[in-house]
């Protein structure tokens, strides 16, 4: 009878323990881009029936995910066996470079940041001890964050494509207020370069360049221009 007693108070202890049951989508590595701003997230907990919360990740203004077979995942998110409700949770963005700060992630909160390598990592916390973690690794592909100390794109940089949309080839302007080595790479929607058009040093002013798309099929792309303090990005449209 002992023995049965005890049995039981261990499953039921074993059954009230919140786990993380998981992270979806199931990648390597999730890739995100916010254009020419930061990466921008929103974090949203829901409640779940029979005791499976999602904790979900979002993307927020001007930012996408994506994996490399996949591209505009809606959300990425969490699954946590929590039937009692008796555990606390913390979502860490933790940046693979050590010199900057982890950001502690609130529940429906909305937050931004520029590391170009980071992990997501939840961590379940009974009594003040974790008792579970599991971390997702993700890269910034495009836009802040793409090249370690960047900053976002100044006044004195300016970029557009002219016809937009257009059938075959485009002309690209550009200027920089400062002189500097100037790249202006392509990449589709799933974060492949397609092209590098411009690899040189420049001089301030004002410039342009032609890209002929070649074999490329139909649809959005990015052109990104990078400096030696800046990048910059703007989406175009290929129609053939």
């Amino acid at each position: 009878m002992k023995k049965t007693i005890l049995i039981v108070l261990l499953l039921s202890s074993f059954q009230s323990r919140a786990q993380i049951l998981g992270f979806h989508p199931k990648v390597d590595t999730l890739f995100t881009a916010g254009g020419c701003t930061p990466t921008q997230i929103k974090s949203v907990f829901v409640p779940g029936q029979d005791g499976i919360d999602t904790l979900k990740i979002l993307p927020d203004w001007n930012t996408w995910f994506w994996s490399s077979s996949y591209f505009g995942y809606s959300q990425a998110y969490f699954l946590i066996s929590d039937s009692l409700k008796h555990d606390k949770m913390e979502l860490w963005m933790q940046p693979s470079d050590a010199m900057e700060e982890p950001i502690l992630i609130q529940a429906d909160s909305v937050v931004w940041f520029g590391a170009f390598e980071y992990t997501f990592k939840l961590i379940l916390i009974k009594d003040q001890i974790a008792i579970d973690s599991l971390s997702q690794f993700c890269k910034a592909r495009i836009g802040m964050g793409s090249k370690k100390n960047k900053v976002a794109a100044s006044p004195e940089i300016r970029l557009s494509n002219r016809p937009n949309p257009f059938n075959q080839e485009t002309i690209i302007h550009y200027e920089i207020g400062q002189q500097s080595t100037v790249e202006i790479k392509i990449y589709n929607l799933r974060g492949q370069h397609v092209a590098e058009l411009v690899n040189a040093f420049h001089l301030p002013g004002a410039y342009r360049t032609r890209w002929r798309t070649g074999r490329l099929g139909s649809g959005p792309y990015l052109i990104v221009l990078t400096t030696e303090d800046a990048i910059l990005s703007c989406k175009c449209f290929l129609f053939k």
